[in-house]
């Protein structure tokens, strides 16, 4: 019980601190466009004895914590620890802006779950959910995509009068031309079959 109990105090004052070196280098950002600061990671590793990784992994939970405060407040807390802000941080990066806006509004039943869960299970949560919301997005930009094909296609029809030649010229979007080549080639295999012919 007495190991338990200097557990959770370390834990949550280990969180007070790690919530004021967030607030820290969200100041040392601040300050860099006037010159009073480097970039956000230097003071880490000039002050703080952090290598450039770890100096590159706080600036990121500053982000996370920019872009979703509610974590921020249950860092402060203990609730949640850096290793919960640095598997977000890593479940978003590389994901478009608007799919991690997605991502980030969902902040409350993530920092839910992160209360409850295990480090790594939490971990798991956030890669399936950022994977999750980047394949719909993705889908709905195809959908997109094809609508305005779609609204696009048409088919115009000539005859050239110097070769008394009729032309057509049809642009559709792929799912329906791939449906007309598939047509015409069924019907002229059907007919050479039946004309007994492989001019066509």
């Amino acid at each position: 019980d007495v190991v338990d109990a200097v557990f959770t105090d370390v834990r949550r004052m280990r969180g007070w601190v790690d919530s004021i070196e967030v607030q820290a280098t969200r100041l040392a950002r601040r300050l860099r466009p006037t010159g009073e600061s480097g970039a956000a990671e230097q003071p880490h590793i000039s002050r703080g004895g952090r290598s450039t990784a770890g100096a590159r992994a706080a600036a990121d939970r500053s982000d996370i914590c920019d872009q979703m405060p509610l974590f921020e407040q249950a860092l402060s807390g203990g609730d949640v620890t850096t290793d919960h802000l640095d598997a977000v941080a890593r479940a978003v990066k590389g994901l478009s802006l608007d799919a991690r806006r997605a991502f980030t509004q969902r902040q409350d039943d993530l920092l839910r779950h992160a209360r409850t869960e295990s480090v790594d299970t939490f971990a798991r949560r956030c890669r399936d959910t950022a994977r999750a919301i980047a394949s719909q997005l993705d889908a709905r930009a195809e959908a997109d995509r094809l609508t305005r094909q779609r609204r696009n296609s048409k088919v115009r029809q000539w005859l050239d009068q110097s070769t008394g030649m009729g032309h057509t010229h049809i642009e559709l979007d792929p799912e329906r031309h791939a449906a007309l080549v598939a047509e015409l080639d069924a019907r002229v295999a059907s007919r050479r079959q039946s004309d007994g012919s492989s001019d066509m």
